[in-house]
């Protein structure tokens, strides 16, 4: 911890002055910037996917870190959220059902409460859905919050959230699409559906296609917009200051990945990027790829652990970056009700295996759910459930 300190203190006195952006460019902490995207699992280009175009992210990952075996609580939002946001899982917070509001325990405080009290400036722009609701937790939670909002010479937590790769905004007719998102890339830009490789358990049909092909157009605009962000961060010159995690709130927001405990539902892609001037923070080299086991609950405590913050005990994570920190050999993943429909999983991954428990059987995988059955590839689903239907019937 006193080498901690004396690094610190070296970094600030040989810092350069500060640049007239009306920001603080050099700070005696890092900044932490969270950029985070929903719904999409490891369809990024520096994981291996040959249709994701990524080149910002990738960019990212060749400086930092990757992850390959990173890992949401839960493989839906708000779940998944609660434990991001307090180091806790949501069925020790009883957060665990999507669209709830709970009061969690008063000495349970969030990560940002616990920075704020440090020093720092957090923004969040902008999504919270914690099933809980506290405005005392961010100084800005808003649409224009910032971290070029903050007072001078204040470190920042800023967390950027980009939907974009939501379910949601794959489904509507081909117009509605082009008019929200298709418009932003070129004929050439745009995936071609028969180059979609789909998994066995979906149907081979053109409009399973066109959506998988919609779903890699998002993932690539936002590329962009973590690329505008990083850039912004470059700007303001505060890259050299600030350490950035990349990663997907949980797996694919598909049929047979969200709402479920396979890892289309919640292996989810994780980058970090630590600069030169805090490498003692980091247990890897820039550029490493590693099979480490992460999840959502060390991220509070791993972020404490390498500003020397001392880790309260009520978080349930272990810290996987600065000092003392613990590896892990399995991770945990949880799945309640979602909505209307109920249902009870358990899981425990490893590098090689997975089980998941699944304590109402006589339900199916995929239960009825008014949100979800209104979209185009549960409606196309079903529609080709009938017709396999109707000639196994005049079959047999």
């Amino acid at each position: 911890m006193k080498n901690y300190f004396i690094l610190f203190f070296l970094s600030a006195f040989l810092s350069c002055g500060s640049r007239d952006t009306g920001t603080q460019e050099t700070t005696e902490k890092p900044n932490m910037l969270w950029i985070t995207c929903e719904d999409i699992t490891t369809m990024i280009g520096c994981y291996g996917d040959p249709l994701a175009h990524t080149p910002n992210i990738d960019n990212l990952a060749a400086g930092g870190v990757l992850f390959k075996n990173a890992y949401s609580t839960a493989p839906v939002c708000s779940p998944a959220r609660s434990c991001l946001v307090t180091g806790v899982y949501a069925t020790s917070l009883g957060t665990q059902n999507l669209r709830s509001d709970f009061e969690i325990p008063d000495f349970i405080r969030t990560l940002p409460h616990i920075l704020r009290d440090e020093g720092y400036y957090c923004s969040n722009n902008y999504k919270e859905d914690y099933n809980f609701y506290d405005s005392t937790i961010w100084d800005e939670s808003s649409h224009e919050a910032h971290w070029r909002n903050r007072p001078a010479g204040k470190p920042f937590f800023s967390v950027f959230n980009f939907e974009t790769t939501h379910q949601s905004q794959i489904f509507g007719d081909d117009s509605s699409f082009y008019n929200n998102y298709g418009y932003r890339l070129t004929e050439e830009e745009r995936t071609k559906p028969e180059d979609i490789i789909l998994q066995p358990y979906y149907f081979d049909s053109p409009m399973v296609r066109k959506l998988w092909a919609r779903y890699y157009d998002l993932v690539r605009i936002m590329d962009t917009q973590v690329g505008n962000i990083l850039k912004q961060l470059e700007e303001d010159g505060l890259k050299e200051n600030t350490i950035v995690f990349f990663y997907s709130d949980h797996g694919t927001g598909m049929p047979r990945a969200k709402r479920a405990l396979y890892n289309s539902g919640v292996k989810v892609p994780f980058i970090i990027f630590i600069p030169d001037k805090y490498e003692d923070l980091m247990s890897y080299e820039p550029g490493t790829l590693t099979d480490d086991m992460v999840s959502f609950v060390d991220f509070a405590p791993t972020v404490l652990n390498m500003l020397g913050i001392q880790v309260p005990e009520y978080m349930q994570g272990n810290p996987f970056l600065g000092n003392n920190i613990k590896k892990r050999e399995y991770v945990f993943a949880t799945s309640d009700r979602v909505d209307e429909a109920f249902e009870i999983s358990r899981a425990v991954k490893g590098k090689k295996f997975s089980y998941v428990r699944n304590f109402l059987p006589h339900l199916p995988l995929i239960q009825p759910n008014f949100y979800t059955d209104q979209s185009e590839i549960m409606q196309e689903l079903l529609r080709l459930k009938e017709v396999t239907d109707m000639i196994f019937r005049e079959s047999s």
